[in-house]
């Protein structure tokens, strides 16, 4: 099965509204499929907040995608040798 959604492109949850970027993707044998999306902004406080792990029901497309900064290997999504530098 393929994922509906793809790596570095910007999601909403229609549910709660959370906004982010997919920085992963996780298929479980039962055949659910969730995407790890992080905030593009920092919280109230200045702190970037934690990534949230939602189901691909709740999630629809709403920008194009985010490019990353830093050296990579040869797949643009890893892995690389060493982390990346930004």
């Amino acid at each position: 099965m393929e994922f509906k959604f793809a790596m570095n492109q910007v999601v909403k949850d229609v549910i709660s509204g959370f906004q982010g970027v997919i920085l992963a993707r996780v298929e479980y044998a039962t055949g659910c499929k969730h995407y790890g999306i992080a905030p593009q902004s920092v919280n109230k406080d200045g702190k970037i907040s934690e990534w949230e792990y939602l189901d691909e029901s709740r999630l629809m497309a709403v920008g194009t995608d985010v490019k990353l900064n830093g050296k990579q290997g040869k797949d643009p999504y890893g892995p690389c040798e060493n982390p990346p530098q930004w």
